[in-house]
């Protein structure tokens, strides 16, 4: 077969491009790449997490077609993903969500890809789930992931000519960000890692030189303002984040350090929330600026 042919939907995950941004930190005297995570197949980087979780038992024969499997999915964009790797392979998927962050575009896929929700409080969607495994015959709870994948960091550091000074990456995506971490680690590369967070309690440990980055709701749908803005770019919540981030940052960075932001989805499912004017009005306010550089776009 053409090696540009990939075999199934499944195949496209990973390899996103990694895009050098001109106009959001013009003039901020850094070399600023984002690596496009909207690309993967269901349009987030959470599609590696559930090929991480879903590929061993598949592979090693405990997960077949028509089994019930039962997972569980902390944020809608996993569920999404998880939905669509259990429709291509014919597994009959139940999952427990949590109602405050399943926003109905999320629903409306997992309905789209024939998985069934199950409502629960996020700090109970484990034990949930292992109760609904056992009332559902021959259903199957796959384990987690072994340990954390870092296909993400190989794929910049394969793209780049030179080692990548900050990797920004939102905490919003668990997987992605202990991948990078391990990678950094096991490399022993001389990047530090920025972790971007609504709750600077909840982040992983880190290495002495990586930063916790703190970003509110108001700052996030600004950078996601500014990207649309200065590059085109529709990305979402934790994209516009990881930019605020940046900007907040920006200023304590060597002049030149090459910087990557890793944005987790696109901003299609957010149309008509942070970009819709009068969403953003009636629940946010009026945006904050971001100083990041001179105003002026220099393309």
């Amino acid at each position: 077969m053409n090696d540009r042919i990939r075999h199934g939907i499944l195949a496209t995950v990973g390899h996103t491009p990694l895009v050098r941004l001109t106009g959001v930190a013009a003039g901020s005297g850094l070399e600023v790449h984002a690596k496009l995570e909207r690309f993967n197949p269901s349009g987030s980087t959470e599609d590696r997490t559930a090929l991480d979780l879903l590929m061993p038992p598949i592979r090693s024969g405990e997960l077949v077609p028509g089994r019930p499997v039962v997972l569980e999915a902390d944020s809608g964009n996993l569920a999404v993903s998880l939905a669509q790797a259990c429709r291509y392979y014919d597994l009959d998927l139940h999952l427990v969500v949590d109602p405050d962050t399943l926003a109905p575009w999320h629903r409306a896929m997992l309905r789209a890809f024939g998985a069934r929700a199950h409502d629960e409080r996020l700090d109970r969607l484990a034990q949930r789930a292992d109760a609904l495994a056992a009332t559902l015959a021959g259903s199957y709870r796959p384990a987690q992931p072994a340990g954390p994948n870092g296909a993400l960091m190989r794929e910049i550091c394969q793209a780049l000519p030179t080692d990548t000074d900050y990797l920004f990456c939102p905490s919003s995506s668990p997987g992605a960000l202990r991948g990078v971490l391990a990678f950094v680690r096991s490399r022993q590369l001389p990047t530090r890692v920025v972790v971007v967070a609504d709750d600077p309690a909840a982040v992983p440990a880190l290495g002495p030189s990586d930063l916790v980055e703190s970003v509110g709701a108001a700052a996030a749908a600004a950078g996601c303002r500014r990207l649309l803005d200065r590059e085109g770019l529709l990305a979402g919540r934790s994209s516009g984040a990881v930019v605020a981030a940046l900007a907040q940052l920006h200023r304590r960075l060597d002049r030149g350090a090459v910087c990557v932001l890793v944005l987790p989805d696109g901003g299609d499912r957010y149309a008509e929330t942070l970009y819709d004017d009068a969403w953003v009005a009636s629940q946010l306010g009026t945006l904050p600026e971001l100083p990041l550089g001179r105003q002026e776009t220099a393309r």
